[in-house]
């Protein structure tokens, strides 16, 4: 292999490929939630949890955070409420800006903001492999 590029590894292409499950899930779930207004050409804003994490490794918690996230601002149906709203509304809520989202918080943040849902989940290690799920919830 030239020019730089290496192969990825076993638990890179198995991690490839549960992002790619993930999203089409994810897409799948939040699709289905009914839309209590005529659907408009706006996107409607997702808070995205932290995601527990029991791997024993601390990289993919934050990882799959920032990928998820990512992948739904690509959607032209929903976006993930910016790490400054939240920051401001922690701020109101007398909460640090750095706490972290459990599924609890993440409600109290949709609720405040007047979002359409909070996404939160978590990743287990089974053996070699890894099992995520994902939970959207209005």
């Amino acid at each position: 292999m030239g020019g730089g590029q290496r192969r990825q590894t076993r638990r890179e292409q198995n991690s490839d490929v549960i992002l790619d499950e993930l999203w089409v899930k994810l897409r799948s779930l939040l699709s289905r939630q009914p839309s209590p207004k005529p659907q408009t050409a706006e996107k409607r804003v997702v808070v995205l949890a932290d995601l527990a994490n029991t791997t024993n490794d601390a990289a993919f918690g934050a990882t799959l955070r920032q990928v998820l996230a990512g992948e739904l601002g690509k959607s032209a149906a929903f976006s993930v409420l910016s790490d400054v709203h939240v920051s401001q509304t922690l701020r109101l809520m007398v909460r640090t800006p750095d706490i972290k989202l459990t599924p609890e918080i993440a409600s109290e943040i949709c609720e405040r903001t007047g979002s359409a849902a909070v996404v939160d989940g978590s990743i287990i290690g089974l053996g070699r492999n890894y099992l995520l799920s994902l939970r959207a919830r209005n």
